[in-house]
């Protein structure tokens, strides 16, 4: 890894951290993981298409 990817990891860290949204959806995914709540891309796909999502 150099400077410059450093720089833009970096920059994606504080953009995920400053935003309370994104925060709040990755802290869910964690707990709904650790609930065994995990869902196949197929599924997620379906439950779009069915309007669940």
């Amino acid at each position: 890894m150099n400077e410059d990817d450093l720089t833009l990891l970096e920059r994606a860290v504080y953009v995920l951290d400053s935003d309370s949204d994104i925060m709040q959806s990755i802290e869910q995914s964690d707990e709904d993981i650790k609930q065994g709540k995990v869902y196949t891309t197929d599924e997620v796909i379906e439950q779009i298409r069915e309007g669940k999502l």
